[in-house]
């Protein structure tokens, strides 16, 4: 029997093997509930968009200041993201924002790699992937995760150039990876950040609720 907590959403994962009772499985659980009170204790505390927070987006910080008379929506003013409308809107407006940030720079990023490899791009997709930050699939469609544009940029370039890749080489064979590494300068720094702060990253915007 296996016991892990889902780094997506924090749930406590059990894993039985064949000719093993759901009773036995159980039994299991309980015989370790100190463990996952402790895995869950360490995971990082949700990271709502609210007034006065500072949050990453790729190599620069923004902080949030609430503008409740003003009728501008979501607006970018030097070091600060100006958000207007109710209070308890701020969280999903600067999620929307962030999410056409995202669109932004990761479609370009997308084909600029496309166009060096010399293949297309049918459709981007800005997307909450719960255990991926992208994916292509037949036809040309790149997915990613909106989140990734509150990393560094190199990280995100790297996501981008994984992606585009796969339109060339739909596999994670040694050919693909020349491909993202010829795109790519600093493939292991970036997945490494990835892999260190993925749980981190995935906080953001979360509400615990």
């Amino acid at each position: 029997m296996k016991l892990r907590i889902d780094k997506a959403d924090g749930a406590p994962v059990l894993v039985l093997p064949p000719r093993v009772s759901m009773r036995q499985g159980e039994a299991f659980v309980l015989d370790h509930l100190e463990w996952i009170s402790e895995r869950l204790a360490a995971r990082p505390m949700p990271r709502p968009f609210l007034d006065g927070v500072s949050f990453p987006l790729m190599d620069e910080t923004l902080a949030i200041r609430h503008e409740p008379t003003g009728r501008f929506g979501v607006r970018r003013q030097g070091a600060e993201l100006l958000v207007c409308g109710e209070l308890e809107h701020v969280n999903r407006r600067v999620t929307d924002w962030l999410k056409r940030q995202a669109r932004q720079q990761l479609s370009t990023r997308a084909h600029v790699h496309a166009a060096a490899l010399g293949v297309r791009i049918s459709r981007i997709r800005i997307a909450d992937q719960k255990s991926r930050w992208g994916s292509c699939a037949s036809g040309g469609v790149l997915s990613f995760n909106w989140r990734l544009i509150l990393a560094p940029a190199e990280v995100l370039d790297f996501v981008a150039a994984h992606e585009a890749a796969h339109l060339a080489e739909m596999n994670h064979g040694p050919a693909f990876h020349r491909l993202v590494a010829s795109l790519h300068p600093s493939v292991h720094r970036a997945e490494r950040w990835l892999k260190e702060n993925a749980a981190e990253l995935r906080a953001w915007g979360q509400t615990g609720t």
